[in-house]
């Protein structure tokens, strides 16, 4: 992430690259989902410029989507949460995620901001039941929030 916020004003008036470059970290470096964006300038508030930025996303055909999921990085170690895996609870989550990622052939992408460590596991458990399209959906619903959170780390109003 950038080692200093951009004003929004400042990104509505970067050029494409430079916009590009700002918001590239918020969907697993995803270098497509940007520039998309840039045309949609200028953006209001942080609000209206997550909401492009997950719209793009939920707009893209079937592979792109997946590719997107793949690309998301793997960032549930306890980080974000309201505490700090137990060995159990790391040993628990390990196994659920190999057997989320053998039940829909790609990982598992979920916010774990404000978030205990039992409900991130139950959540993760109570998702394997689901069907593979659900867990598309759910799995990009799950990169809008983490693009959420990062994006108030890189942009201000």
């Amino acid at each position: 992430m950038a080692d200093t916020l951009i004003s929004l004003a400042e990104l509505n008036n970067l050029g494409l690259l430079k916009f590009t470059d700002a918001l590239l970290p918020l969907y697993g470096n995803a270098g497509w989902v940007p520039p998309l964006a840039f045309a949609q300038r200028p953006f209001l508030n942080l609000d209206h410029l997550h909401r492009a930025l997950a719209d793009i996303v939920v707009s893209a055909d079937a592979a792109t989507k997946e590719q997107m999921i793949h690309a998301q990085p793997d960032s549930l170690s306890g980080a974000g949460t309201t505490r700090v895996f137990t060995d159990e609870e790391r040993n628990r989550l390990r196994k659920l995620q190999a057997d989320y990622l053998a039940k829909f052939g790609f990982p598992l992408v979920i916010s774990a901001a404000g978030e205990t460590p039992e409900a991130l596991l139950d959540g993760v458990t109570a998702r394997l039941a689901n069907s593979r399209e659900q867990e598309v959906t759910n799995s990009l619903d799950e990169a809008a929030k983490i693009a959420r959170f990062h994006l108030r780390g890189l942009v201000q109003e």
